[in-house]
């Protein structure tokens, strides 16, 4: 569930990419706005888990680099800093994504612009609940 915080902004952004000529302006504007609100959701409910009932979340995905004896994990990290800063993000991104809708309302790179709204959105999010400096960085 704690992946839809990332998933949500960034799937919305992979089918934007993949369909955004076939499924249209207004197709591109839902999709979008409607990952970042799968985002926010699941951000409420892990802000309440983690900031008032003291659940502080590690989530290991993989093993992303090893060198040697350094080994390096993808993984994310969900306590009360990173469950404020992803609940002052994705709300915030979510109202620049709709002021953005109608500021790109005639432009006819619309879809590349939602795209890069999305995939900021998720590399904000990666950014903020990253467990390692590499991974930090990336975001």
């Amino acid at each position: 569930m704690y992946l839809l915080v990332i998933g949500g902004p960034l799937m919305g952004a992979v089918i934007v990419g993949i369909l955004g000529r076939y499924i249209g302006g207004k197709g591109i504007n839902i999709v979008i706005l409607l990952g970042t609100l799968i985002g926010v959701i699941v951000a409420i409910l892990q802000g309440y888990e983690v900031l008032l009932c003291g659940a502080t979340t590690y989530i290991s995905i993989g093993e992303w680099v090893k060198i040697g004896e350094v080994e390096v994990y993808w993984g994310i990290q969900l306590d009360k800093i990173s469950s404020i800063m992803v609940l002052v993000v994705l709300p915030v991104s979510m109202v620049i994504q709709g002021y953005s809708i109608g500021y790109m309302g005639g432009d006819k790179h619309r879809g590349r612009f939602m795209l890069y709204m999305g995939l900021f959105t998720a590399l904000m999010v990666i950014l903020v609940t990253a467990d390692n400096y590499l991974q930090l960085f990336i975001g």
